[in-house]
């Protein structure tokens, strides 16, 4: 990903011949990306809140090592 253009780059994909098409579309990791359909969670959102070791730091969540 190029972090200028906050986007695929395709020098990069050219270099590792990496189909464009193959990559998902880059979205922020703070988005909203639908709403659950399972009954017992219906219209409950499906959203991401960063990075998954900065999202614990984040959300206050710390596991002790036993």
């Amino acid at each position: 990903m190029n972090l200028k253009t906050l986007d695929w780059d395709d020098e990069l994909l050219a270099a590792f011949e990496i189909p464009r098409a193959m990559l998902p579309a880059v979205r922020s990791s703070s988005e909203e990306y639908g709403v659950a359909r399972l009954p017992v969670i219906s219209g409950v959102p499906v959203a991401e809140s960063g990075d998954q070791q900065a999202a614990l730091v984040g959300k206050r969540v710390f596991i002790r090592a036993r």
